[in-house]
């Protein structure tokens, strides 16, 4: 092919956005809905529920107490999401249903190969003390002229061809 597909992240919701949150949330949400084991799927809703409370507990209550307008951002967002959520998990639950029916595999072997929270946790440390010395390595040799194209005793760096180029 000699397509080429550039794909810039939020780029017409703007990230961090409330358009953006309440996507990002309520799709992950029906994602789980349809693809994970129930009972992953289950806790996650309930936990999304419980979080929201807390979120307004903290932010909400505190301030209507000392009748003070609240922050009303984040715990109008994740209700939105969860509503959305909620909308489209009749759809979500029914895919899930026809995907269950020809997946080559149970949730048994899911699980077995999932990636724990500290086996990711130990990979992203791994992965930027690895970034983390690229570069400095390549400032110490662009302080010293041998970075590519720096004017140092190396060739001159050649261009990288753009994929599907």
């Amino acid at each position: 092919p000699d397509s080429v597909i550039r794909h810039l992240h939020a780029a017409s919701s703007g990230e961090g956005s409330d358009l953006f949150q309440y996507v990002v949330e309520r799709n992950r949400l029906c994602m789980l809905a349809k693809n994970a084991p129930a009972d992953l799927a289950v806790a996650q809703s309930l936990r999304f529920v419980l979080s929201t409370l807390s979120y307004a507990r903290r932010d909400v209550l505190p301030p209507l107490l000392h009748g003070r307008r609240p922050p009303l951002r984040l715990v109008r967002n994740r209700a939105r999401s969860y509503a959305g959520y909620l909308k489209l998990l009749p759809g979500m639950v029914a895919d899930r249903r026809a995907l269950r029916r020809r997946a080559p595999v149970g949730d048994d072997e899911l699980r077995a190969r999932w990636v724990t929270r500290a086996d990711f946790d130990a990979a992203t440390a791994a992965n930027v003390e690895a970034a983390g010395t690229r570069c400095l390595d390549a400032f110490v040799a662009a302080r010293d002229g041998t970075a590519p194209g720096g004017g140092g005793s190396r060739e001159p760096h050649e261009p990288i061809e753009e994929v599907g180029a």
